[in-house]
């Protein structure tokens, strides 16, 4: 029987001081998240017939449900989003989708899936 959840990897968003021109340095912690619910969005077929005449483009936007007794939503805002269950370690940065806004936990929900990301991968 397949499995229904898979482990993300979130790559949150720090800073580590500054650099010599005065700029914030960004580091990326990775926080694994076990237990989600990844659902690919496809887009209907005349948006595909349209896409498809770019052919350099590509987009790919993914909701992820997850347990907030896991991950503090807070760190979401700015993250990116990594699958290791799908992808090899040394292709997994090729595939890393960008949250969109900032994802808000639904406490009245029955579940324990109660946070919904929404991330995305733009290409050309």
């Amino acid at each position: 029987m397949a499995e229904l959840t898979e482990t993300v990897r979130v790559m949150v968003r720090g800073t580590d001081g500054t650099d010599d021109m005065g700029e914030a340095v960004k580091t990326w912690t990775p926080v694994d998240v076990a237990g989600c619910l990844v659902r690919p969005v496809y887009k209907d077929a005349e948006a595909d017939a349209v896409e498809a005449m770019r052919p350099d483009a590509a987009e790919l936007t993914v909701y992820v449900a997850m347990d907030s007794s896991l991950i503090d939503y807070k760190l979401l805002r700015g993250a990116k989003l990594r699958f290791p269950d799908r992808f090899d370690e040394g292709e997994i940065a090729e595939y890393e989708l960008d949250v969109v806004g900032m994802p808000w936990p639904t406490p009245q929900s029955p579940l324990q899936w109660d946070i919904q990301v929404e991330a995305r991968a733009q290409h050309g």
